[in-house]
C-alpha cells in the first residue's frame, strides 16, 4: 500500500491537509483530511478493491460525528452508525437486500479462518514445500488476500526466486480451498495475509 500526501506543511510528524492511500493495485483506497492542528477533520471515504465504496463519515477535530455507513464488498449498504464526539449513540445492520437485521454473532471483528483450522492448513502448505524439487535455503513469504468467497487472490512473492519456482507458489495458493471470509462490521470483507514457507 503506498500512501500520498498532499499537505500544507513540511512537519512530517504533523500533516495538515489531503492524506490519499493506494491498494496493491494502484487505486485509490482512502482519502482523509487533517486541519491545521493536525487532527482528522472532514469527510472520510475508503474503498474497497474492486472499487465499491467500503465505509464513509465525517470527523471534526480527530472525531467521528454524525452518521458512518459501510458497505458490503458488492455495493449494498450493509450498517449505519450514528456518532456524537465519537461516542456510538445507535447502528443499525442491514441484510443485502435493504431489511433491517438484528445483531448477531458476526456484527463484531473476526478473523479468516480456514476449515479444519489452522494446523490442517499448514500441513496443506507443508506438503506442497515437500513436494518441490529445488535447492533452497531459507524462508519464502507469501502476499495474498483472502475474498469475501473465502478465495485467495492478488498472490504475491516478493522474493527474488526461479520464474518457474515463483508461479508454482502463486498458482498453489490460488488454488487453494476451504477459507472462510473474515468479517468486520456485519459484513464480510477481505483481508489481507500472508505465510511464510520454510526450507532446510
Amino acid at each position: 500500500m503506498a500512501v500520498y500526501w498532499h499537505s500544507k506543511t513540511k512537519d512530517s510528524k504533523n500533516k495538515i491537509g489531503q492524506m490519499v492511500t493506494y491498494d496493491i493495485n494502484d487505486s485509490i483506497s482512502s482519502i482523509l483530511y487533517f486541519n491545521k492542528k493536525g487532527l482528522k477533520n472532514g469527510k472520510f471515504s475508503s474503498w474497497f478493491d474492486n472499487r465499491n465504496k467500503n465505509f464513509e463519515g465525517r470527523y471534526i477535530n480527530g472525531k467521528r460525528e454524525g452518521l458512518w455507513r459501510r458497505y458490503y464488498y458488492s455495493g449494498e449498504l450493509a450498517a449505519m452508525a450514528l456518532f456524537k464526539n465519537d461516542s456510538l449513540l445507535n447502528e443499525r445492520f442491514y441484510e443485502k437486500n435493504g431489511n433491517q437485521k438484528k445483531i448477531n454473532k458476526n456484527c463484531c471483528n473476526s478473523k479468516p479462518e480456514f476449515k479444519g483450522g489452522t494446523k490442517k492448513y499448514k500441513k496443506l502448505v507443508q506438503k506442497f514445500v515437500l513436494g518441490l524439487n529445488y535447492n533452497i535455503k531459507g524462508s519464502i513469504t507469501v502476499d495474498y488476500t483472502i475474498g469475501v468467497d473465502g478465495k485467495l487472490r492478488n498472490v504475491r512473492v516478493y522474493d527474488v526466486l526461479l520464474l518457474e519456482l515463483k508461479n508454482k507458489i502463486i498458482d498453489f495458493f490460488s488454488n487453494i480451498k476451504g477459507w472462510q471470509p473474515g468479517f468486520s462490521g456485519g459484513r464480510e470483507v477481505p483481508i489481507q495475509n500472508s505465510f511464510t514457507l520454510y526450507f532446510k
